[in-house]
């Protein structure tokens, strides 16, 4: 219940209600692996990264977690803000070994491909998000991004299209 009233009061910005449910969750099952999370990412949302980094690493340690590659996503997520982009890369590797099809990851790790100018893997990055989920504009933008990089006209403009035809009002659409 302290966990449940916790994300809501996190939910509402309630931000001192929040940490102290949280902690009283976790003094009564302190290794519970979505609370560990849920805790990870309500302190990485408050720039408590070190602390929140604790929490995810916490979660994927405990054996019967059904989704560690949420917390490694998520500490993936955390490191990218400190900004480290060395741990971000080891969690979102780590949660691609877990679940090689998982969108959040596939995509972070594009996108860190396309800011250290390795195109290549940014493309193929893409590709297997492709095969995983619906495109998003976000993804849909990298991607076009990308093949204008590596001089692929026409497959910048078949993402192009798409974009312009799935998310004509989108932010990505206008940047194009």
């Amino acid at each position: 219940a302290n966990h449940y009233i916790a994300e809501l009061y996190r939910k509402l910005g309630k931000n001192r209600e929040a940490e102290r449910h949280y902690r009283k969750a976790l003094s009564l099952t302190p290794s519970e692996p979505m609370l560990l999370n849920n805790y990870g990412v309500f302190l990485c949302s408050q720039h408590r990264l070190d602390e929140a980094l604790k929490q995810f690493l916490a979660a994927v340690k405990q054996p019967f977690y059904k989704t560690p590659e949420v917390a490694y996503d998520n500490a993936g997520l955390c490191a990218l803000q400190i900004p480290d982009e060395t741990k971000a890369e080891e969690y979102f590797r780590n949660a691609l070994r877990v679940n090689p099809r998982m969108p959040d990851a596939l995509y972070e790790m594009a996108d860190l491909s396309f800011k250290q100018h390795k195109y290549l893997h940014a493309r193929a990055f893409i590709q297997r998000y492709a095969d995983a989920a619906t495109p998003t504009p976000q993804i849909l933008w990298l991607a076009i991004r990308v093949e204008r990089e590596l001089g692929d006209k026409a497959a910048a403009g078949r993402y192009a299209k798409q974009l312009t035809e799935r998310f004509p009002t989108a932010e990505e659409t206008l940047l194009l």
